[in-house]
């Protein structure tokens, strides 16, 4: 049950819901945005644990096939031939000799990053709610002791 995860309202109470925030000489509240600008690249809510069986959910094969899945986690060539570091939906990357997928995003007020290490059954989420700071250069650190 993914209970903390949804579309984000001005007008609806929601319980937990963190603030955004930049940081000037001090931390202010970010600026208004309506939530029918960015839609679903920054206006979906949720929390560390309701990502956590989101990802228990892909890893299991139960929103995706294993094949499809895979797909997401590979590299692809253009039909240029034009090699690119994406699957389907994923970012994919070296770290420390592992190839592993990530994704990340931001938006007025937050930032976030997700890294996967699947052979290593490690993942990492971070999500802020802030526009300052690199969250990959963040997650890489908590994820240095594990890898």
């Amino acid at each position: 049950n993914m209970s903390a995860s949804q579309y984000a309202s001005h007008r609806e109470v929601i319980h937990n819901r963190a603030s955004g925030y930049d940081e000037k000489e001090a931390y202010v509240n970010t600026r208004y945005i309506s939530f029918s600008l960015p839609y679903s690249s920054g206006s979906l809510m949720s929390s560390v644990g309701d990502m956590f069986i989101w990802q228990e959910a892909i890893k299991n094969n139960i929103l995706s096939s294993a094949e499809c899945t895979e797909k997401a986690f590979t590299n692809h060539t253009l039909h240029n031939g034009e090699f690119i570091n994406y699957g389907y939906g994923w970012h994919i990357e070296d770290y420390k000799n592992i190839t592993h997928p990530h994704h990340g995003g931001s938006s007025i007020g937050f930032r976030n990053q997700l890294l996967l290490f699947p052979e290593q059954k490690l993942m990492v989420i971070l999500l802020t709610n802030r526009n300052e700071g690199d969250p990959m250069n963040e997650a890489k650190k908590i994820a240095d002791p594990f890898i």
